[in-house]
């Protein structure tokens, strides 16, 4: 599971998160973007022979991002409880639509 990274795309998740300072507030210890060379690192280990033996595990490499949200020490932004009315509400139609 990949963090933040610091690609062409920079620009578009700075306007979605609100701003450049917002966007590295999201980031783990490193209080930094990623660079490519240092997702692409993981990425060539586990497609290597020296990881023939991983399987069915997460590597994270969010610069303790994820441990910080398991510790309670950081908000998860990805586990908000659907307590909207209207999510609720589409989230009933659709599973009576799927029966």
């Amino acid at each position: 599971m990949p963090g933040s990274t610091d690609t062409g795309m920079k620009d578009e998740f700075e306007k979605m998160a609100g701003g450049e300072e917002a966007l590295l507030a999201e980031t783990g210890v490193a209080h930094r973007l990623a660079t490519s060379e240092e997702m692409a690192g993981p990425i060539v280990f586990l497609g290597s022979s020296m990881a023939s033996f991983i399987s069915g595990v997460d590597l994270c490499v969010d610069s303790s991002d994820s441990s910080l949200k398991t510790l309670g020490y950081k908000k998860d932004r990805e586990k908000v409880p659907a307590t909207n009315k209207f999510i609720l509400k589409m989230a009933k139609k659709m599973m009576e639509k799927n029966k």
